[in-house]
C-alpha cells in the first residue's frame, strides 16, 4: 500500500472540488455537538443532534453533485447534447470550454492542441450522430441546461436540508418521547410567552428573526444569478455548501418547534457557516502574515508564500539552468510575469498543476483570474526562495530544501486552521448557544422537548 506524500495530502485537502477538507472538520464537529447536546438534554437531545448532523452532512456534502449529475444525464437523454463531461464556461471570463469541446466532438477541430484525454471515443460516438447545424446554438442550449440543472440541484438540496430532514428528525424525537411515556409534549409558538413567565428565573423574552441575506458577488452583477449558480455549482465546493446553508438555515428556523429551538438552530447554523467555510483560510492567512515579521523572519525573506505544493515541487525539480535563468530574469516585487521566467511548456504545466489538472483540457473551464492568482503566487514563491538562497551554492539543491520547509510550514498552518475550525464547530458554538439559551430562559433544558405554556410549569423530563 502506497503511503500518500505530504504534497498529495495537502493538495487533496486544498482542492476546491474535493470534500476531504470539509470531512476533516465535519466528523469531529458532529461528534462534539452531539456530546454537548447529550450533556445538556440527555439521550433525547444527543440522539437528535447526532441524527441532524449526520443526515444533514450527507446531503450537504454529496447532495448537489448527485442531483447535478442526474440532471445532466436527463438533459443529455432528452436533448441529445453532451453535458456531463463539459464544464460550465464563459469565454469572456476564461477559456471557451463548451465551444472548443463541441468543435472537437463534431468536427475534430483542436487548433490549440488542448488535452482531450477525458473525452473517450465512446462518449464522442454517443453524440456525434446528433451533429448540429450551428455549434453556437448547441453551446447556448448546453449553457442553459447547466443553469437549469444547477438551480434545481441547489433547490432540492435546500428543501431536504431546510425542511425535510428537520421535520423527519423532529418526528423521530416525538416518537422517542412517546415511547418513554413523557406526557404533555406539545410545544407551540403561541405559548412561549406563558412558558417564559413560568420559568424559575423568569428570564424569557420574545424572540423575532428578521432573516439572513448574503452579499451580492461580482459575477451576479456581471452575468446574472443563473450564471453564478451554474458556474460555481460545478467548480466551487465552498459555493455548493454556502448556497445550501442560507435557505437551510431559514427552513430549519421556520420549522422549529418553538422560538428557543428556532434561536438555537439559527445561531448555531449561522456560526457554523463561518467556521466551515472561512475560519481555516483566515487562520492560515493570519499565520502567514505573522511569519513575515522580523521575530520569525531574520533573513528578511518575507512571508511564507501561499504556493500549491504540486506547483512548488515541480518548479524545484527543474534543471539548474532553467532555475538560474528564472532568477536572473526575476524582478523584485509581485509584478513579474512567469511567462518571462519560464518556457511556454513549463508555464502550461504550472497552470495545469495549479488548477488541479483542469488548465489545458479542452472540456474544462478555468477563469483568467485563477491563472493570474497562480502566477502571482509563483512569483512570490520565487522571490522568497531568492531571498533564502546562499551564495556559491547550486540553485537546484537549495531550492529543494527551501521548498520542503515551505511545504511543512504551510501544512502546519493548514492543520492549525482546521483545528481552529473544529474547535469552533464542536465545542465553542454549542457552548455559547446553550449559554445564551439559558440566559434567555433561565433553564438548562433542551428546548426541543421542554413543556411550554402549562400553568403548573411541568417540563418534559430529559433522560
Amino acid at each position: 500500500m502506497r503511503i500518500p506524500s505530504l504534497t498529495n495530502v495537502v493538495t487533496h485537502i486544498q482542492n476546491p472540488n474535493k470534500r476531504l477538507g470539509v470531512l476533516i472538520e465535519e466528523i469531529p464537529s458532529d461528534i462534539g455537538r452531539s456530546i454537548q447536546g447529550y450533556k445538556r438534554g440527555g439521550i433525547i437531545e444527543g440522539a437528535e443532534k447526532l441524527r441532524k448532523e449526520v443526515m444533514a452532512a450527507a446531503v450537504w456534502l454529496f447532495g448537489i453533485p448527485i442531483f447535478k449529475t442526474i440532471g445532466d444525464k436527463l438533459f443529455e437523454l432528452l436533448f441529445k447534447v453532451p453535458m456531463k463531461k463539459i464544464d460550465f464556461s464563459n469565454s469572456k471570463d476564461g477559456n471557451d470550454a463548451i465551444g472548443d469541446t463541441l468543435r472537437y466532438i463534431f468536427y475534430g477541430e483542436n487548433p490549440k492542441g488542448l488535452d482531450v484525454s477525458e473525452l473517450k471515443p465512446r462518449y464522442i460516438k454517443k453524440f456525434k450522430k446528433f451533429k448540429p447545424q450551428n455549434i453556437e446554438e448547441m453551446a447556448k442550449k448546453i449553457s442553459t441546461g447547466k443553469k437549469i440543472t444547477s438551480v434545481v440541484a441547489v433547490a432540492i438540496n435546500c428543501i431536504l436540508m431546510g425542511i425535510a430532514i428537520p421535520k423527519f428528525n423532529q418526528y423521530l424525537t416525538r416518537k422517542k418521547v412517546r415511547k418513554q411515556k413523557l406526557d404533555n409534549y406539545s410545544p407551540k409558538f403561541d405559548t412561549m410567552k406563558e412558558f417564559s413567565l413560568n420559568t424559575k428565573k423568569n428570564k424569557g423574552k420574545d424572540l423575532a428573526f428578521t432573516g439572513f441575506f448574503g452579499t451580492i458577488c461580482n459575477d451576479i452583477r456581471k452575468y446574472g444569478l443563473a450564471y453564478t449558480i451554474g458556474y460555481n455549482t460545478e467548480n466551487n465546493n465552498t459555493f455548493r455548501l454556502v448556497s445550501t446553508d442560507i435557505p437551510m438555515i431559514m427552513g430549519r428556523t421556520a420549522v422549529s418547534r418553538n422560538p428557543y429551538d428556532a434561536f438555537e438552530n439559527f445561531f448555531m447554523d449561522v456560526s457554523a457557516m463561518y467556521f466551515y467555510n472561512f475560519c481555516s483560510p483566515q487562520v492560515q492567512k493570519g499565520l502567514r502574515k505573522l511569519s513575515g515579521i522580523k521575530l520569525f523572519n531574520k533573513d528578511n525573506a518575507g512571508v511564507i508564500p501561499d504556493i500549491q505544493p504540486e506547483v512548488s515541487d515541480y518548479i524545484s525539480s527543474l534543471s539548474e539552468d532553467n532555475l538560474k535563468n528564472a532568477f536572473q530574469r526575476l524582478k523584485q516585487g509581485n509584478n513579474a510575469n512567469i511567462s518571462d521566467l519560464f518556457s511556454e511548456d513549463v508555464v502550461k504545466i504550472i497552470h495545469n498543476k495549479g488548477t488541479y489538472g483542469k488548465a489545458g483540457k479542452i472540456n474544462r473551464f478555468v477563469k483568467n483570474s485563477d491563472i493570474e492568482e497562480i502566477d502571482k503566487n509563483v512569483v512570490n514563491y520565487l522571490n522568497y526562495v531568492k531571498a533564502k538562497l546562499k551564495d556559491n551554492t547550486a540553485v537546484s539543491d537549495s531550492i529543494k530544501d527551501i521548498t520542503k520547509k515551505i511545504k511543512r510550514t504551510n501544512a502546519g498552518f493548514l492543520a492549525l486552521g482546521l483545528l481552529a475550525s473544529i474547535a469552533g464547530l464542536s465545542y465553542i458554538i454549542p457552548k455559547v448557544t446553550f449559554a445564551i439559551t439559558k440566559m434567555m430562559t433561565g433553564s438548562s433544558s433542551f428546548p426541543g422537548v421542554t413543556e411550554y405554556g402549562k400553568k403548573d410549569n411541568k417540563k418534559v423530563k430529559n433522560t
